[in-house]
């Protein structure tokens, strides 16, 4: 098993979130490999860098991604086999973004949204996660969930744990 990191649109593949989530999937000796994404400003773009990058990648693997990301992540788990997806704050049914279809075959997404998060409505991520039946997570943060960091690597052990 493998794990892609997919950084937001204005972020990068050394993100906090990204290093804190890559050292719990080192604890567990899980392979990791985080995409650099900056320069590409097109969602569209990013999804075909993703899945160039995993195309190698032999079974299953698990994508995690932030924002713009998280959109790249449910994009490629279409076309990759992926078991699970795990998303934080995900930009979901934005304008701008070309895919209306969320559909997933991932036995398992887990997703965490600010409630005050000012980018992405948090209504977006609970029609996500009803639409999917995926697990919510919704806390006092805003968009970058930088007040969330201890739940976030606390909530993502408990998710690899599931594949391991």
């Amino acid at each position: 098993m493998k794990i892609f990191f997919s950084h937001g649109k204005e972020s990068g593949p050394k993100a906090q979130k990204i290093c804190a989530m890559q050292a719990i999937s080192q604890k567990y000796g899980v392979k990791s490999e985080s995409i650099d994404y900056r320069g590409i400003e097109q969602a569209g773009e990013r999804v075909a860098k993703l899945l160039s990058a995993a195309k190698s990648n032999k079974g299953p693997c698990l994508l995690v991604g932030s924002s713009m990301g998280a959109y790249v992540s449910i994009a490629a788990s279409q076309s990759l086999e992926s078991a699970g997806l795990f998303l934080l704050a995900p930009a979901v049914f934005m304008p701008g973004y070309e895919r209306l279809d969320y559909s997933s075959a991932c036995q398992k997404i887990h997703v965490i949204h600010g409630w005050q998060d000012e980018v992405v409505p948090v209504d977006n991520a609970i029609r996500f996660a009803r639409e999917h039946s995926a697990s919510l997570h919704l806390v006092n943060d805003g968009h970058r969930l930088g007040g969330s960091i201890g739940l976030i690597e606390r909530e993502f052990e408990q998710f690899l744990q599931i594949f391991l």
